[in-house]
C-alpha cells in the first residue's frame, strides 16, 4: 500500500493560498480623528481618544469654522453641535468667554500679559484705581490681583501707593509704559475680537444684545450672590400676587 500524500495544513494567516492569491487581511483600524482632523492620542489612564476629544469640544466648537472638522472627527461631537440651541444661557456664554481669553492670551503673550493684566491696563486708562476697584472692575480676585500687580509693576506697567486719605487702601496707576501700551493695543481688544464675535449681526441686533447683557448682569447683581433664593421668592411673589 503506496504511503499518502500529506495533508495539508491550515494556511497561515497572509500567506498565499493554493491559487497563489494572498488571503485577505482585515482592514487596521481607522485612526480617531481629533479636533482639527489630527490623529487623538490615548490619554493616560486608559480613555479613549473618543473622550479625548469631546473634553476639548467646549472649546473648539466655539467657532463655526471649527464645526465641520470636529464633526469629521468625532460622532458624538456632531451631537453636541445639533443639540447647541438646547444648551443653558450661562454654558453658552462660558463657551463664547471661554474662547474669547484665549485668543486674548495669545495675543498678549508677546507682551508678557494674560487677559487679567490686559484688562487692568484698560480700566486703569480711565484713572487711578484702588486694588478693591480693580478686582470689581476686572472680575479678578483681590489674592489673585495682588500677584498680578506685583509682577506688572516689576514689569514698569503700573505704580502703587498708599491712599494718604486712608492708609489701608493702595492706589494702582499707569506708569507711562504701562499707558502706552494700553493706548496702542486696546483697539485690537474693544474692536477686533467684537467684530470676530458680531459678524453677520446687524447694528440693531448688536445694540440690542448689550442691553440683554446688562440686563443679565443687573438679575445678577440683585440676587444679592444667592440666585436660586432670588428667583424662589419671585416665584412666590407671583404665586401670592396671583
Amino acid at each position: 500500500m503506496g504511503a499518502r500524500p500529506d495533508r495539508p495544513g491550515p494556511v497561515p494567516q497572509g500567506a498565499a493560498g493554493v491559487d497563489g492569491a494572498d488571503r485577505p487581511q482585515p482592514d487596521p483600524p481607522r485612526p480617531v480623528l481629533g479636533v482639527c482632523g489630527r490623529q487623538a492620542r490615548r490619554p493616560r489612564g486608559g480613555k479613549s481618544p473618543e473622550l479625548l476629544a469631546e473634553s476639548i469640544l467646549a472649546v473648539a466648537t466655539t467657532f463655526g469654522q471649527n464645526k465641520a472638522k470636529i464633526n469629521a472627527g468625532s460622532t458624538r461631537g456632531g451631537e453636541f453641535m445639533a443639540k447647541v440651541e438646547d444648551r443653558s444661557i450661562p454654558f453658552l456664554m462660558h463657551l463664547i468667554v471661554g474662547r474669547v481669553e484665549a485668543l486674548v492670551n495669545h495675543w498678549a503673550r508677546p507682551l508678557g500679559l494674560r487677559i487679567e493684566g490686559v484688562r487692568v491696563l484698560f480700566r486703569l486708562l480711565t484713572g487711578d484705581r484702588t486694588v478693591n476697584e480693580l478686582a470689581r472692575l476686572t472680575g479678578v480676585e483681590l489674592s489673585t490681583l495682588s500677584r498680578l500687580l506685583t509682577r506688572m509693576e516689576a514689569r514698569g506697567f503700573i505704580t502703587r501707593r498708599r491712599d494718604a486719605a486712608d492708609g489701608r487702601s493702595v492706589i494702582v496707576s499707569l506708569a507711562p509704559s504701562g499707558r502706552k501700551l494700553a493706548l496702542r493695543h486696546q483697539p485690537v481688544y474693544f474692536k477686533d475680537y467684537e467684530a470676530i464675535l458680531m459678524k453677520g449681526f446687524n447694528p440693531d441686533d448688536a445694540r440690542r444684545f448689550r442691553e440683554l447683557l446688562v440686563r443679565m448682569l443687573d438679575n445678577l447683581e440683585q440676587s444679592g450672590g444667592d440666585p436660586i433664593s432670588a428667583l424662589r421668592a419671585d416665584d412666590e411673589e407671583r404665586r401670592v400676587s396671583a
